[in-house]
């Protein structure tokens, strides 16, 4: 399950510190009262309190170390051995993995795409408040062009947002399409060259220099092919230009 939420930042040098060299550093933790749905005591095996995590903007940069750690591999598969479907959010899933449940290198490369978007951007490729595919799927047309059939036929939600052609279809109160037809390049870049990296852009992300952006949105589309087959080799993906920047 590749997501940013996955990718943890590792931290250094608690250990030396003392408990009040702690308190000085980070505050008094937050604790809060544990209680049950039936009013009682936790009892021995519950805790009495809880402590809120400490926020990462309070930390010191000497804290923080340059590696990262992935975690959650409840989603790994043995390649000779594929599971029947798997329990990824719908922003990161693959169309082949949204419309005929096909597990393969594909979804992963496909997931690996939109987790470098949002970790550069700090905005998510696809938004999804409700984990409803059809929001992840209407998103990926104004991206990558109208569905491949039998992927658009068999798209019953499709006439909520287009045409049969694949046109969007257009809010007559307002006058613009329902969905945002944002390219890829609009979403990496801001409209004038001198905004400076760290502004946001009018798609909600954070401005990648000029430069950079064209590097990485030739990467990001050799990725995000509907066919599968398409998609950058892993060797190609390691071998970028983007990952050698």
């Amino acid at each position: 399950d590749f997501r940013p939420s996955n990718i943890l930042l590792r931290l250094m040098g608690f250990d030396e510190l003392t408990e009040g060299e702690l308190i000085k550093q980070f505050g008094e933790p937050n604790k809060e009262p544990l209680l049950t749905v039936s009013g009682k005591s936790p009892g021995p095996s519950g805790p009495e309190y809880l402590v809120e995590s400490l926020s990462l903007d309070q930390l010191d940069a000497r804290f923080i170390s340059d590696k990262i750690s992935i975690i959650d591999f409840g989603e790994s598969y043995d390649m000779h051995s594929l599971p029947q479907d798997l329990g990824i959010t719908a922003s990161f899933r693959s169309p082949e993995l949204l419309f005929d449940n096909t597990i393969g290198v594909g979804c992963d490369l496909w997931a690996l795409a939109c987790t470098v978007f949002e970790v550069r951007t700090r905005s998510p490729l696809f938004e999804n408040f409700m984990d409803d595919d059809d929001e992840v799927i209407m998103q990926m047309v104004p991206l990558l062009g109208k569905l491949p059939e039998p992927w658009w036929s068999s798209w019953k939600a499709r006439g909520r947002w287009y045409e049969e052609d694949g046109t969007p279809l257009v809010n007559p109160e307002t006058g613009k399409p329902y969905v945002l037809m944002d390219t890829l390049e609009e979403l990496l870049s801001s409209p004038s060259v001198n905004d400076p990296e760290g502004k946001k852009t009018e798609a909600g992300g954070f401005v990648v220099p000029t430069e950079e952006s064209k590097i990485l949105e030739n990467l990001l589309m050799g990725i995000l092919k509907y066919n599968p087959n398409e998609r950058l080799s892993v060797k190609a993906v390691l071998e970028h230009s983007w990952f050698k920047r």
